[in-house]
């Protein structure tokens, strides 16, 4: 099955109605938690002006001293081999070499306007590069932690850089908001700048990307977009959640988990097939807070939200897998233009079992409870009169299995 086919997404799903849910960390304040970062079995967490600690998962921290005494806020947060770096949204970069013990100003080489308007951090080999709001991107060696910083903008045509990814010998930088971003190889001095997406008057800058095997996964304010050529060329997709001011990625359990924020909410999407297609994540984001930041680490994914920091963890069996109790066909006619779907699918022992469409905001828009049905095949008619053009996630589910496919409706 192409859609929803790893097995822990589907265990993961069907803990949503039971067990999993997304946990408040312990000894972290109900602070807003702003970045994330991960070295070995390290993890990082970056509150306004300091920085948590864990060595152990996430189950128990250690606090950093505070930064500096002014008012300011972290943006991103890298750590290699033990130092740590903190970017500021104000006051530039500052450094700990002792595990966040002390802290020292590292803006030498910062120059021009905007130069200490710090937006991302990213490290390609022996380097660390910094993007700024005003000033394009800089860089220093590794190796000498205090070293200054050196200007690294040629042919990036744009100031202001909302984002910097480094992925492998590339580096990705989102410059402008005009639909378009710059590339830089590691053998290069210069960026080249390419579009993602078509220009259409409305503000579109490059927020964030990823890989998925050989698929570079993006995104932009309009949406998500996915790269066969390494950033050349962009397809786009629509996650519905309008426009975005953030985005950040974690690759988790076989899936590429999305998290999409806004002013006035935030959003998590997944894709298990390289991004051709993105779902709601079957746990909404924890309430009551805008998310910042999202890491794979230790089998659980975290959340950074304004509200503090959160944990979900994938609910597997303990058991030897088993073979399959029931299978779900491909419903008919595909796509679907008269308002009906005819749903086939087989039950190997009988069971209780339920079918329900589920749109890509993850609204369940309709449900047929079927109750106790015998071994052997079965088809059910959906009628989906009234229900938007669009794809659909249809799912068969019972007590201990779950199965998905997906559809079309046209009109």
């Amino acid at each position: 099955m192409k859609f929803f086919s790893a097995l822990l997404i589907i265990q993961l799903w069907m803990a949503t109605s039971t067990q999993a849910q997304w946990l408040q960390v312990p000894n972290i304040p109900a602070e807003p938690i702003l970045a994330l970062f991960s070295e070995g079995n390290d993890l990082y967490a970056a509150g306004a002006n300091r920085i948590y600690h864990s060595k152990d998962g996430g189950t128990s921290w250690s606090t950093s001293a505070i930064i500096h005494q002014d008012e300011d806020e972290i943006t991103d947060l890298v750590v290699v081999d033990g130092i740590i770096y903190a970017a500021m949204i104000q006051d530039g970069c500052y450094i700990s070499t002792d595990g966040g013990k002390n802290w020292q100003k590292n803006n030498a080489g910062l120059t021009g306007l905007g130069a200490t308007n710090l937006s991302a951090l990213a490290v390609r080999g022996d380097k660390i590069y910094v993007a700024t709001i005003g000033a394009g991107v800089f860089v220093k060696p590794l190796a000498n932690p205090l070293a200054p910083w050196s200007p690294f903008n040629t042919n990036i045509p744009w100031s202001n850089v909302q984002s910097l990814i480094a992925d492998g010998n590339q580096l990705l930088a989102g410059a402008g908001a005009n639909a378009t971003l710059s590339r830089n190889s590691a053998s290069s001095a210069t960026w080249s700048e390419h579009s993602f997406d078509r220009f259409n008057g409305q503000i579109n800058l490059f927020l964030d990307a990823t890989r998925s095997g050989q698929v570079l996964l993006g995104a932009g304010s309009q949406g998500l977009y996915r790269s066969t050529d390494d950033g050349v060329k962009w397809t786009h997709f629509n996650p519905g959640v309008g426009l975005v001011e953030r985005v950040r990625f974690a690759n988790w359990h076989g899936q590429v988990v999305a998290l999409l924020t806004k002013p006035n909410g935030s959003f998590l999407r997944n894709t298990t097939d390289t991004g051709q297609t993105w779902s709601a994540f079957p746990l909404a984001p924890p309430k009551n807070g805008l998310g910042f930041d999202l890491l794979a680490q230790g089998g659980k994914l975290f959340y950074a939200a304004s509200n503090g920091l959160w944990s979900l963890s994938a609910t597997v069996a303990a058991r030897e897998p088993k073979e399959p109790e029931m299978s779900l066909g491909q419903s008919f006619p595909n796509p679907t233009v008269d308002g009906f779907a005819r749903i086939p699918f087989s039950l190997r022992i009988s069971q209780n079992v339920s079918l329900a469409v589920i749109d890509l905001q993850g609204r369940v828009i309709r449900k047929l409870s079927l109750g106790r049905l015998l071994a052997g095949p079965h088809e059910f008619t959906i009628d989906l009169n009234g229900v938007a053009a669009g794809m659909y996630t249809y799912v068969l589910r019972s007590e201990d299995e779950l199965q998905v496919q997906r559809m079309i409706v046209l009109h």
